[in-house]
């Protein structure tokens, strides 16, 4: 097995032990993605938009804008500055966001 079939599956296992409180008290899991793809990785991205999702649900505004703003860096670059044609959903939470206490684009 190579090793990054064996971080893929390190990766998995974590999430499926951890659960989805893993994901706001324990972010070891998304450094674990990082290194198995890269930071500007659309995975990550797309993990990322998970964690803001939850967060922003559990009431930690700070982590949630944190990390959307990461997810709308990925976004550009993968997609351009018009990606939330394509995705509306995104648009939809920043407007969210915005709401309940401005979200700073990049």
């Amino acid at each position: 097995m190579s090793t990054l079939g064996f971080r893929r599956q390190v990766l998995f296992l974590h999430c499926c032990v951890f659960g989805v409180t893993s994901y706001i008290d324990n972010p070891g899991w998304l450094q674990i993605l990082e290194q198995v793809y890269s930071q500007d990785h659309i995975a990550v991205a797309n993990e990322r938009l998970k964690l803001t999702s939850i967060a922003h649900a559990a009431g930690d505004t700070k982590c949630a804008l944190l990390n959307l703003s990461i997810v709308d860096r990925i976004m550009r670059i993968h997609y351009g500055p018009h990606y939330s044609v394509i995705f509306p959903y995104i648009a939809t939470l920043q407007q969210v966001l915005d709401k309940s206490g401005s979200f700073v684009k990049n």
